[in-house]
């Protein structure tokens, strides 16, 4: 099983940029995701909306959000942030509480964010017996870029078993 540890958060808000993701159909169930999710990133980069993310951040590190809203599934490129929602971007909010952290690294952030959710919730969650995921926004965080690559962390909201 993939190391974690368990960290207490204070409350907190991401203000990103997001779209709705589906899964595909059979073998391709979760590399369309992956797809749509990589397809964010390009469009929010070209429309300027990373460097307006970045103006309003109280954190630097981009973050990759996964959220359900309304049965939908969302995804969003954000950053942490108390300004103003613009327009087209909204408010993600974080409860308070204790949060399953996991690092990562990888070549590139979209390769990081998912080998984080994979850790998360293909082996960790189903494995452990003393807390539990209950659903809520969830977050990648990319902690650093460099030439050897990524590094970065998954927050994920959980309650003790």
């Amino acid at each position: 099983m993939a190391e974690y540890k368990l960290e207490n958060k204070e409350a907190f808000t991401v203000i990103g940029f997001g779209t709705t993701v589906q899964y595909g159909e059979g073998d391709d169930k979760f590399a369309h995701i992956a797809r749509q999710k990589s397809q964010l990133w390009e469009d929010v980069a070209k429309k300027g909306q990373i460097g307006q993310l970045q103006q309003l951040a109280t954190d630097p590190r981009m973050m990759a959000i996964n959220e359900a809203v309304n049965q939908e599934m969302w995804y969003y490129a954000g950053v942490i942030s108390d300004a103003e929602v613009p327009e087209g971007a909204r408010a993600i909010n974080f409860p308070a509480g204790q949060y399953l952290v996991v690092a990562g690294q990888a070549a590139t952030p979209g390769e990081m964010f998912g080998q984080l959710e994979g850790k998360v919730f293909g082996q960790i969650l189903p494995s452990v017996k003393n807390f539990a995921y209950v659903g809520g926004p969830n977050a990648a965080v990319r902690n650093t870029v460099s030439e050897d690559g990524v590094t970065g962390e998954m927050w994920v909201p959980v309650v003790s078993k």
